[in-house]
Protein backbone atom coordinates (compact mmCIF):
# COMPACT_ATOMS: atom_id res chain seq x y z
CA UNK A 1 0.00 0.00 0.00
CA UNK A 2 2.82 2.41 0.66
CA UNK A 3 4.31 2.20 -2.83
CA UNK A 4 1.22 3.59 -4.65
CA UNK A 5 0.89 6.40 -2.12
CA UNK A 6 4.58 7.26 -2.54
CA UNK A 7 4.21 7.18 -6.33
CA UNK A 8 1.26 9.58 -6.21
CA UNK A 9 3.11 11.89 -3.84
CA UNK A 10 6.16 11.92 -6.10
CA UNK A 11 3.97 12.70 -9.12
CA UNK A 12 2.40 15.66 -7.30
CA UNK A 13 5.78 17.02 -6.30
CA UNK A 14 7.02 16.85 -9.88
CA UNK A 15 3.88 18.58 -11.14
CA UNK A 16 4.20 21.26 -8.49
CA UNK A 17 7.88 21.72 -9.35
CA UNK A 18 7.05 22.07 -13.05
CA UNK A 19 4.40 24.68 -12.32
CA UNK A 20 6.78 26.69 -10.16
CA UNK A 21 9.45 26.52 -12.88
CA UNK A 22 6.93 27.74 -15.47
CA UNK A 23 5.85 30.64 -13.27
CA UNK A 24 9.46 31.61 -12.64
CA UNK A 25 10.22 31.39 -16.38
CA UNK A 26 7.12 33.45 -17.30
CA UNK A 27 8.29 36.27 -15.04
CA UNK A 28 11.49 36.67 -17.11
CA UNK A 29 9.86 36.55 -20.56
CA UNK A 30 8.82 40.00 -21.85
CA UNK A 31 5.13 40.60 -22.57
CA UNK A 32 3.66 41.84 -25.82
CA UNK A 33 4.23 45.46 -26.74
CA UNK A 34 1.08 47.54 -26.36
CA UNK A 35 0.22 50.82 -28.06
CA UNK A 36 1.04 52.77 -24.88
CA UNK A 37 4.56 51.22 -24.85
CA UNK A 38 5.39 52.48 -28.33
CA UNK A 39 5.93 55.68 -30.24
CA UNK A 40 5.40 55.71 -34.00
CA UNK A 41 7.39 57.52 -36.65
CA UNK A 42 6.44 57.53 -40.35
CA UNK A 43 9.03 58.18 -43.05
CA UNK A 44 7.89 58.73 -46.60
CA UNK A 45 9.99 57.05 -49.28
CA UNK A 46 10.50 57.89 -52.92
CA UNK A 47 7.97 56.97 -55.58
CA UNK A 48 9.10 54.12 -57.83
CA UNK A 49 7.63 52.26 -60.78
CA UNK A 50 7.18 48.63 -61.69
CA UNK A 51 6.13 48.54 -65.30
CA UNK A 52 3.37 51.10 -65.76
CA UNK A 53 2.42 51.08 -62.04
CA UNK A 54 3.71 53.53 -59.42
CA UNK A 55 4.28 52.74 -55.74
CA UNK A 56 5.56 54.42 -52.62
CA UNK A 57 6.83 52.80 -49.45
CA UNK A 58 6.20 54.34 -46.07
CA UNK A 59 8.58 53.16 -43.37
CA UNK A 60 6.78 52.79 -40.05
CA UNK A 61 9.05 52.66 -37.00
CA UNK A 62 7.67 51.39 -33.69
CA UNK A 63 9.96 52.34 -30.78
CA UNK A 64 9.73 50.89 -27.27
CA UNK A 65 9.59 53.87 -24.91
CA UNK A 66 9.32 51.88 -21.66
CA UNK A 67 12.15 50.84 -19.35
CA UNK A 68 11.40 47.13 -19.89
CA UNK A 69 11.55 44.88 -22.93
CA UNK A 70 8.44 43.89 -24.87
CA UNK A 71 7.72 41.54 -27.79
CA UNK A 72 6.29 42.18 -31.27
CA UNK A 73 5.11 39.01 -33.01
CA UNK A 74 4.09 39.86 -36.56
CA UNK A 75 3.30 43.02 -38.48
CA UNK A 76 0.98 45.69 -37.12
CA UNK A 77 -2.56 46.16 -38.38
CA UNK A 78 -2.88 49.34 -40.42
CA UNK A 79 -6.18 51.06 -41.15
CA UNK A 80 -6.42 54.20 -43.24
CA UNK A 81 -9.25 56.64 -42.55
CA UNK A 82 -10.49 59.56 -44.60
CA UNK A 83 -13.55 60.99 -46.28
CA UNK A 84 -16.25 58.69 -47.59
CA UNK A 85 -17.74 59.40 -50.97
CA UNK A 86 -18.18 57.99 -54.43
CA UNK A 87 -16.71 54.49 -54.49
CA UNK A 88 -14.61 55.04 -51.33
CA UNK A 89 -15.34 53.85 -47.81
CA UNK A 90 -14.44 55.96 -44.77
CA UNK A 91 -11.88 53.35 -43.64
CA UNK A 92 -9.65 50.91 -45.47
CA UNK A 93 -7.70 48.13 -43.72
CA UNK A 94 -4.48 47.16 -45.47
CA UNK A 95 -3.80 43.44 -45.96
CA UNK A 96 -0.57 41.81 -44.77
CA UNK A 97 2.09 40.28 -46.98
CA UNK A 98 5.03 38.18 -45.81
CA UNK A 99 5.94 36.97 -42.34
CA UNK A 100 7.57 39.21 -39.76
CA UNK A 101 10.00 37.68 -37.27
CA UNK A 102 9.38 37.64 -33.53
CA UNK A 103 11.17 40.72 -32.17
CA UNK A 104 12.06 41.57 -28.60
CA UNK A 105 12.37 45.33 -28.24
CA UNK A 106 14.54 46.50 -25.40
CA UNK A 107 14.06 50.01 -24.07
CA UNK A 108 14.62 52.55 -26.87
CA UNK A 109 14.92 50.04 -29.74
CA UNK A 110 12.90 50.25 -32.94
CA UNK A 111 11.09 47.74 -35.16
CA UNK A 112 10.50 48.79 -38.77
CA UNK A 113 7.51 47.86 -40.94
CA UNK A 114 6.76 48.88 -44.53
CA UNK A 115 3.43 50.12 -45.86
CA UNK A 116 3.41 49.88 -49.65
CA UNK A 117 0.79 51.87 -51.52
CA UNK A 118 -0.19 52.00 -55.18
CA UNK A 119 0.18 55.67 -56.06
CA UNK A 120 -2.00 57.36 -58.63
CA UNK A 121 -0.30 60.72 -59.18
CA UNK A 122 -2.58 61.94 -61.98
CA UNK A 123 -5.77 60.02 -61.24
CA UNK A 124 -8.91 62.03 -60.62
CA UNK A 125 -10.69 59.12 -58.93
CA UNK A 126 -8.14 58.70 -56.13
CA UNK A 127 -8.68 58.75 -52.37
CA UNK A 128 -6.77 60.99 -49.95
CA UNK A 129 -6.56 59.27 -46.56
CA UNK A 130 -6.32 61.61 -43.59
CA UNK A 131 -4.99 59.32 -40.87
CA UNK A 132 -3.29 55.99 -40.37
CA UNK A 133 -4.31 53.89 -37.34
CA UNK A 134 -1.55 51.44 -36.36
CA UNK A 135 -2.27 48.56 -33.96
CA UNK A 136 0.74 46.55 -32.73
CA UNK A 137 0.42 42.79 -33.35
CA UNK A 138 -1.72 41.14 -30.67
CA UNK A 139 -2.62 44.47 -29.03
CA UNK A 140 -6.02 46.08 -28.58
CA UNK A 141 -4.93 49.73 -28.43
CA UNK A 142 -3.72 51.71 -31.43
CA UNK A 143 -1.68 54.78 -32.31
CA UNK A 144 -3.03 57.22 -34.89
CA UNK A 145 -0.79 59.40 -37.07
CA UNK A 146 -1.49 61.79 -39.93
CA UNK A 147 -1.31 60.43 -43.48
CA UNK A 148 1.21 62.22 -45.77
CA UNK A 149 -0.50 65.14 -47.54
CA UNK A 150 -0.90 64.65 -51.29
CA UNK A 151 -0.39 60.87 -51.24
CA UNK A 152 -3.53 59.58 -52.98
CA UNK A 153 -4.45 55.94 -53.51
CA UNK A 154 -7.27 53.67 -54.61
CA UNK A 155 -8.91 51.33 -52.10
CA UNK A 156 -7.81 48.23 -54.03
CA UNK A 157 -8.06 44.68 -52.75
CA UNK A 158 -7.24 42.65 -55.85
CA UNK A 159 -3.74 41.68 -56.95
CA UNK A 160 -2.01 43.36 -59.84
CA UNK A 161 -0.67 40.81 -62.35
CA UNK A 162 2.90 39.95 -61.39
CA UNK A 163 3.00 42.61 -58.64
CA UNK A 164 0.81 41.20 -55.85
CA UNK A 165 -1.44 43.26 -53.64
CA UNK A 166 -1.13 46.94 -54.57
CA UNK A 167 -1.59 48.30 -51.02
CA UNK A 168 -0.22 46.24 -48.15
CA UNK A 169 1.70 46.01 -44.87
CA UNK A 170 4.89 43.95 -45.02
CA UNK A 171 8.01 43.29 -42.96
CA UNK A 172 10.72 45.87 -43.57
CA UNK A 173 13.59 44.79 -45.78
Amino acid sequence: MRVPVLAVTTGLLLAAGATVASVAHAATVPGRCSAVDLTVAVHEGDMYSKGAEYFENLRIELTNMTTTSCVLDGTPAVELTGPAGGSFDRSYSLPHSGTAPLLTLTSGTTAPTTVRVHVLPDAQDAWQPQRMRITPPGATGAVTVDWPEGLTILQEKTELPGLGLPNRVEPAA
